[in-house]
C-alpha cells in the first residue's frame, strides 16, 4: 500500500488484493504471489517532472470499470489529476452506489473527477493562481448526462451527483473526450497488458 502512492500501475492490483485481507483465501494468496513476481521484474518506477510552460488549467482524466467486482458487482473509479504533463494525484476506488449501466458508472467516475479537480483549483486559488477545471473521459454517454439537466431517461441515477450538470452548464467545469487507448485512467480500473501499461505510464511522466 505504501508503494502505490508512487506507483500508479500498482494501484488497481493492490486494491483488489486488499479486498481479501479480512477473509484470506487461496485466491488472494495467488494474486499476492503474482504481484510479488511483478515487483521482482519491475522493482522501481521513476517519475520525471520535465520543465514545462505554466498551464492555465488542471486536467482530470477519469474512467470506470462497470460491475468489475464479480462478488459485489460494484464498479471501480479511477481519476488521474494532471497539471500540464505532471501527474499530481492518482485515485483508484470502489464506487459506493451500485451502477445499473456502464453509462451510469462512467458518470459517477466523472463526478468523482470533478470533485478532485475542483479541490485542486480551490487550493491553487489560495496560492493566488486561478486555474480552470477540465475533465477528460472516454464515455460519450457520461458526456451526454453532463450536457443535459436532470435525470432524463436514466431514472435510477444517484440524484445528489447531478450538481455537476450545473457546473458544466455554467462553464465552471469543461468536459472533453479522450480516446480509450490514450486514457491514463485505465491504469486504475482494470488489468492491462505490459504494452498498455507502459503507454499510460509514459503519458503520466514515468
Amino acid at each position: 500500500s505504501y508503494l502505490t502512492e508512487d506507483r500508479p500501475e500498482m494501484r488497481f492490483a493492490v486494491r483488489e488484493i486488499a479486498r481479501l485481507m479480512s477473509t484470506p483465501c487461496e485466491v488472494g494468496m495467488t494474486w499476492l504471489k503474482r504481484h510479488g513476481r511483478f515487483l521482482i521484474d519491475q522493482p522501481r518506477a521513476v517519475q520525471t517532472f520535465k520543465r514545462q510552460a505554466p498551464s492555465s488549467y488542471f486536467t482530470a482524466y477519469h474512467d470506470s470499470d462497470h460491475a468489475g467486482c464479480i462478488r459485489t458487482r460494484h464498479s471501480t473509479t479511477c481519476v488521474a489529476l494532471c497539471y500540464g504533463t505532471h501527474l499530481i494525484k492518482f485515485v483508484s476506488a470502489t464506487q459506493v452506489p451500485i451502477a445499473l449501466s456502464p453509462g451510469e458508472s462512467e458518470w459517477y467516475a466523472k463526478v468523482r473527477a470533478a470533485s478532485i479537480v475542483r479541490g485542486a483549483a480551490s487550493m491553487a486559488k489560495d496560492l493566488w493562481h486561478s486555474l480552470s477545471c477540465h475533465l477528460r473521459g472516454d464515455s460519450t454517454s457520461a458526456d451526454g448526462i453532463g450536457n443535459r439537466r436532470g435525470t432524463g431517461k436514466i431514472r435510477h441515477i444517484h440524484t445528489p451527483t447531478l450538481w455537476l450538470q450545473g457546473h458544466i452548464a455554467e462553464k465552471r467545469i469543461v468536459q472533453g473526450h479522450v480516446a480509450t487507448a490514450d486514457n491514463p485512467a485505465d491504469l486504475g480500473t482494470k488489468h492491462l497488458t505490459a504494452a498498455e501499461m507502459r503507454h499510460h505510464m509514459s503519458t503520466l511522466g514515468f
